[in-house]
């Protein structure tokens, strides 16, 4: 059986037309890997620059909540869920405003 088996893959090795399409699939696998890490690599740094941005934001929002704290600005629990639902620019235009106008804008 181990003959047989032997002289089946010889046979085939010596094909053009196998050795052809053996390489082929083999280019295949290495581009598809190629790919696969090109798109993990891609993804790694959006969840990278996602990170950074809410890690930015959630700063942005505690210094907001600090500087009301500073100017004696009480916060209600719905003023504080809105800004937990507000992004980067709408907190800094809100810091800015609380900033200048020492209050809590309406």
């Amino acid at each position: 059986m181990r003959l047989r088996a032997a002289l089946v893959l010889q046979q085939v090795s010596a094909d053009p037309a196998a050795r052809r399409l053996a390489e082929q699939r083999a280019l295949a696998a290495i581009t598809w890997k190629m790919d696969l890490d090109a798109v993990r690599g891609e993804g790694r740094v959006e969840g990278e620059a996602r990170g950074e941005e809410k890690a930015r934001t959630a700063a942005l929002r505690a210094s907001i909540v600090d500087l009301c704290d500073v100017l004696e600005i009480a916060l209600t629990d719905e003023q504080r869920a809105a800004l937990a639902a507000m992004t980067w620019t709408e907190l800094d235009s809100l810091r800015l405003r609380i900033k200048s106008e020492h209050r809590r804008p309406e």
